[in-house]
């Protein structure tokens, strides 16, 4: 007799079951509904937690709908497996490990930028961006991994004084900001500016030609002959003498008289010739000096540096007198400089 294959069908089914169940071994089906998962491990290829039956996104491996709840975990996770990186909450902050091993808190990192206090916003509007900022003017940036440098190579940090002689226009800074001396004319100096250049010249100094005069009953006791008196009362610092005068006899000589002057004053006597191929104006000229209108009073003046000097036609030669201290003398009117221009 064949062996005959019995097929029992148990009643009640046990699928679909109510309460628990427990398969060992695979189960396949083509749908489940579950409402509560178990387990130590759960594997699949994608993993869809909403109602949406009709979701599907190759892309996506998983599918939430509402928002994900981390549990704060003990510590750092450290090592990897492969490439993983980790996402995971520590300490209330929602932190990402990335494969290179670095950690980025992202609920610190996920913010938008602000810029607050006075002057422009280096901020885009939606908070997203920083503006670039770009320098002219002078300034030149540089920049590493570490930080950004805006320099100026050409910034004017001080002034200074050129040369030993004369007096020092530069007074020092105040911050960044150079400080200069201003230019003030002393007696009898005017000074005027415009955009381009500094003027500074005489004020109430007077030019005066001389000329030779007939000495007095009273100067023919000491004087020999003709004289010229050069009075320097009312800013007449500045004098003229030219060779083709002829009330002026340059070869015979004569004696200069220079009266009313004042301590602590310069006085130029220009001497031009003009007539003559060539000739030395002060070689028989004797030199005299007083502090009064009297011609008589004073002193000498020695001119011995002055009489050899020799002028082409057209040349002039300008003597430079000083009436100031002079070594321990309190009162002195001596020559001072002699040069031809």
């Amino acid at each position: 007799m064949s062996k005959q294959r019995q097929i029992i069908f148990q009643n009640p089914s046990p699928f679909p079951h109510d309460g628990d169940a427990k398969i060992k071994g695979k189960v396949s089906a083509n749908s489940a509904k579950i409402s509560t998962i178990s387990s130590n491990n759960i594997a699949a290829k994608s993993l869809v937690l909403c109602n949406d039956e009709d979701f599907k996104d190759n892309r996506s491996r998983l599918h939430v709908e509402g928002c994900i709840s981390l549990s704060t975990v003990a510590s750092a996770p450290t090592g990897r497996k492969g490439d993983n990186t980790y996402l995971y909450s520590l300490n209330g902050d929602l932190v990402y490990n990335h494969n290179n091993g670095n950690s980025v808190v992202l609920s610190n990192a996920i913010t938008n930028l602000e810029s607050s206090g006075k002057g422009n916003s280096l901020v885009t509007e939606d908070g997203r961006k920083l503006k670039s900022i770009i320098f002219r003017g002078g300034f030149v940036t540089s920049e590493s991994d570490e930080h950004i440098v805006v320099s100026m190579p050409n910034q004017l940090l001080g002034f200074s004084n050129v040369g030993n002689d004369g007096e020092e226009l530069f007074a020092g800074m105040s911050g960044n900001q150079g400080l200069l001396k201003r230019i003030h004319g002393g007696n009898n100096i005017s000074i005027s500016t415009t955009n381009k250049a500094i003027s500074i010249s005489y004020a109430g100094r007077k030019t005066i030609e001389l000329s030779t005069k007939t000495p007095t009953p009273q100067e023919l006791l000491t004087v020999h002959g003709e004289h010229v008196s050069w009075d320097c009362l009312g800013g007449h610092s500045n004098a003229n003498i030219k060779t083709s005068n002829k009330n002026i006899d340059i070869l015979k000589g004569f004696m200069l008289y220079i009266n009313n002057v004042r301590e602590g004053s310069d006085y130029y006597l220009y001497i031009t010739n003009d007539n003559r191929k060539s000739c030395k104006p002060l070689s028989k000229v004797k030199c005299k000096y007083s502090y009064s209108a009297n011609i008589l009073g004073g002193g000498e003046v020695n001119i011995d540096e002055a009489s050899n000097i020799s002028l082409l036609k057209g040349q002039t030669m300008c003597l430079h007198f000083v009436s100031t201290v002079n070594n321990k003398e309190s009162w002195a009117f001596y020559l001072s400089d002699v040069k031809v221009i």
